[in-house]
């Protein structure tokens, strides 16, 4: 997934360099260019391997920016498998990394992750790797405006330009005659957690019990990240537009 592009990168990198010298030189600069790169690819990919701890902060990243346009789409699974064979993970370090991915999809302190990966990994181009193959996971699907914007501050926080997130084409939506894929399909009883025959003091329950759950001010109360307490608003606004829908059956 990545060798071809870090391969021809560093050959045109090489050649660029060797360019005043003459056009020989600049000739006998691709292959060396080339030969680097890969020599640095398998060096990022054994230090990636060879720390199980760094590995569960990046797969949990991952499936926070998966997660980031309302759901984790199949091309971004199929992109996660790809990338876990081309670094040839172990299948223990496969489950790990499935759990990570997964505990991530949930968005939990994962800006605090980021900047502890921006900690651990000093070197800037072993971050550089790992942030591009961030975004060429995340971006194999359509990200919608908002969630190009927070892989953008993801990168940020991982000590990376956000100006990243935008080196890999985003894909156009897909369009279906049911919905569009990038899209979670929710009516006001699925929000409030209830079945549409819900009625009376069940529906205000419900209503009640939507609101505790995400509450920005619980969030905050709890030490949630800015991120967190961002999303819960939006999570309480949408309850709020679902109450005002049916709040006339709770009568």
């Amino acid at each position: 997934m990545d060798k071809s592009f870090w391969t021809i990168a560093g050959a045109l990198i090489m050649a660029l360099i060797c360019l005043p010298f003459g056009g020989w030189t600049m000739l006998l600069g691709l292959p060396v260019g080339a030969g680097l790169a890969r020599w640095r690819i398998e060096a990022w990919q054994h230090r990636f391997i060879e720390a199980p701890v760094l590995q569960r902060a990046f797969f949990r990243i991952l499936g926070h920016g998966c997660k980031l346009s309302g759901s984790v789409q199949p091309e971004q699974i199929q992109a996660v498998q790809a990338w876990m064979r081309t670094i040839d993970l172990s299948l223990s370090e496969q489950q790990s990394a499935i759990n990570a991915f997964n505990m991530g999809k949930q968005g939990i302190d994962a800006p605090i992750v980021a900047a502890r990966l921006h900690q651990r990994v000093r070197a800037w181009d072993f971050r550089l790797w790992l942030g591009w193959s961030l975004v060429r996971v995340v971006k194999s699907a359509y990200q919608t405006t908002s969630a190009e914007r927070h892989l953008a501050n993801l990168l940020e926080l991982m000590g990376l330009p956000s100006l990243l997130a935008a080196s890999v084409k985003n894909p156009p939506p897909k369009i279906s005659k049911q919905a569009a894929p990038t899209e979670i399909v929710q009516t006001p009883w699925t929000l409030l957690g209830v079945t549409p025959s819900a009625r009376g003091p069940e529906l205000k329950t419900a209503y009640r019990r939507a609101m505790a759950a995400v509450h920005p001010d619980k969030i905050a109360a709890q030490g949630g990240s800015q991120d967190e307490i961002e999303i819960a608003k939006q999570k309480s606004q949408a309850i709020q537009e679902a109450w005002a829908k049916v709040k006339h059956l709770a009568r």
